[in-house]
């Protein structure tokens, strides 16, 4: 998923930010998420908690996870392949009974966490980072338990809808198409859409969209112009109609703020 769309060809990626908010996605890592102050909402495999102060959730590979931040939170970030922690290999198949640890059970892990971060701002050891990560998911499966995965044709569909628009949302397609490519009828796939993720595919899209309009915003100096068809946006009054309402600024607003 272009999440954070660079650097997704390492085996470990951390990030450290505020206001994490990310519609639901899936993707073949393991994704952890620590909440160092204020508040995000995290959903993970239809179970949803206010995540406060050094709680923490784990994504397990191919399972959908999304964030809302509905005030303020800063955060850090780890994705990592399952190839790095080979030694845990038997519990990635697996489900949590609860994917999240609130803060008595964490005290033993923030440090750690810590200090991971402070080597991946400095040297990046891998083999000392490797070695932060086994302390940091043995304390996870220390505190949780773990159920079989369930699987029945409803669960196995929304996953392949998320890979496909994930694969194509900056680009042209229709319903009709995604419809066409799994093999279902395209009232059922919207349906199931929004009773899953509880908005429409079309705002889903725009959401993903946006994000990436952000994060280019941000971190290049394209026009705004450029942004908009980049981001599959046909025409840029359109693109700044849509991140207006999604952002609550305009796009030139909200270059500006990071200035």
């Amino acid at each position: 998923m272009k999440l954070f769309y660079e650097n997704k060809s390492r085996t470990l990626n951390l990030y450290q930010g505020t206001n994490m908010t990310f519609p639901p996605h899936l993707h073949k890592e393991i994704e952890i998420l620590i909440c160092q102050r204020g508040a995000v909402e995290a959903t993970c495999n239809g179970k949803t908690l206010l995540l406060e102060e050094s709680d923490i959730m784990i994504a397990l590979p191919n399972t959908i996870h999304s964030y809302e931040t509905k005030e303020y939170c800063e955060y850090v970030l780890c994705i990592l392949s399952p190839d790095t922690l080979p030694m845990f290999k038997r519990y990635f198949q697996k489900e949590f009974t609860t994917p999240f640890l609130q803060r008595e059970k964490t005290k033993k892990i923030t440090p750690f966490v810590k200090m991971l971060l402070e080597e991946w701002k400095g040297d990046q050891n891998q083999e000392l980072m490797i070695s932060y990560l086994s302390v940091i998911f043995s304390l996870i499966l220390k505190n949780t338990t773990f159920t079989e995965k369930a699987t029945s044709t409803y669960e196995d569909i929304l996953p392949s809808i998320l890979v496909y628009v994930e694969d194509h949302y900056l680009e042209q397609f229709s319903l009709g198409d995604l419809a066409s490519h799994l093999g279902f009828h395209p009232s059922y796939i919207s349906r199931l859409f929004s009773e899953r993720v509880h908005c429409t595919l079309t705002h889903y899209i725009m959401e993903l969209r946006i994000s990436y309009a952000k994060h280019l915003l941000q971190n290049t100096e394209k026009s705004i112009t450029e942004i908009a068809y980049e981001c599959g946006f046909t025409t840029q009054r359109t693109f700044n109609r849509v991140f207006s309402q999604l952002v609550k600024s305009s796009p030139r607003e909200f270059r500006k703020s990071l200035s």
